[in-house]
């Protein structure tokens, strides 16, 4: 009988590399979004009417577009008339000083801020069957080589890998000469600890594709 591919990897003695995706934090952290539900709150948070989100939904239905190309268009737009409305004072954001904030200075999106805002203040799901299964889940930590994930969020580094792992979260510093590709978790969509890694938008995709 041919071997399967888990017998093949097993005989190989190699530690595997683990994926995660949205998934898993949706499992474990109370009211994670989905990137709809994400740029819907976002949309929200500019203009509550709803038709602000759904002019823009209906247009791109018409126009055919995938769900990814829906969405980056969707972040772009909702990126520029959140900055727009943070900096004429329409919407504030809780992090520093609010009336002159450090991060200001530093280049850093106003809308970015609030997206590191908002995933910060996610709370794990105490239930005690989730809290079973986060407890089986912290055995992985010596049974794979890394982690490659998509969220933002630091549900990983705080509550599975806690201190053990090296984060990574700027595209010049995954796989880099300070990679020992061991015990490393690669934020391949950026982190709420930098904002400015955070990658969503359309021009965001496009640099993210050109240095990947």
């Amino acid at each position: 009988m041919p071997k399967s591919i888990l017998d093949k990897i097993v005989d190989s003695r190699k530690m595997p590399v683990l994926f995660i995706g949205s998934g898993i934090s949706r499992r474990y952290l109370y009211n994670f979004p989905n990137w709809e539900e994400l740029l819907k709150l976002s949309f929200k948070t500019v203009n509550p009417d709803p038709f602000y989100y759904g002019q823009y939904i209906e247009k791109f239905a018409r126009l055919g577009l995938s769900d990814f190309e829906k969405n980056t268009k969707l972040a772009t737009i909702v990126e520029n008339d959140f900055n727009a409305a943070f900096y004429s004072r329409k919407i504030t954001i809780k992090i520093g000083n609010s009336k002159n904030p450090k991060w200001i200075h530093q280049g850093v999106s106003p809308y970015k801020m609030f997206l590191v805002n908002y995933f910060r203040n996610l709370n794990v799901n105490r239930d005690p069957l989730l809290q079973s299964e986060i407890e089986k889940f912290r055995l992985l930590k010596n049974k794979i080589s890394a982690v490659i994930t998509t969220n933002y969020d630091c549900f990983l580094e705080n509550e599975i890998f806690c201190n053990d792992y090296t984060v990574f979260c700027r595209q010049n510093e995954l796989f880099s000469a300070d990679s020992y590709n061991i015990a490393e978790i690669y934020k391949i969509h950026g982190s709420i600890k930098d904002a400015k890694s955070i990658v969503i938008t359309e021009n965001d995709y496009k640099n993210f594709n050109d240095s990947r």
